[in-house]
């Protein structure tokens, strides 16, 4: 696993890195990152754990467990992602179609010739 800590200490985090501070994991996208924060806006959780009477309400980061429960996945990268494609290959629309086009060609070249 990444030490995501470490490389934001020195510097390194790139383009597509999402770190959250508050439990260091990152993510795949920002969408990702604000699906893994959970709770009220108003007070974070240990504000509100610490009021009278005490409400678990406020904003935190979920743990793992939750995370998986809510369908994050983690990329080769050690990222967080949202995407039904992380460790899947896949083939887009487009490429499929050249690929038809391609070989509908070849066929005609082949009766052509013969």
């Amino acid at each position: 696993m990444t030490g995501w800590r470490t490389i934001y200490e020195t510097g390194q985090l790139g383009r597509k890195d999402n770190l959250c501070t508050g439990c260091w994991e990152n993510f795949g996208s920002v969408t990702a990152f604000d699906a893994h924060r959970i709770g009220k806006h108003e007070y974070t959780f240990w504000e509100g754990a610490g009021m009278s009477p005490p409400r678990y309400d406020g904003r935190r980061c979920r743990d793992i467990e939750e995370m998986r429960e809510f369908g994050f996945q983690q990329t080769g990268e050690g990222r967080w992602s949202l995407s039904p494609w992380v460790g899947k290959k896949y083939q887009t629309g487009a490429r499929a179609a050249k690929r038809s086009t391609r070989q509908a060609q070849r066929a005609a070249r082949k009766r052509n010739r013969a």
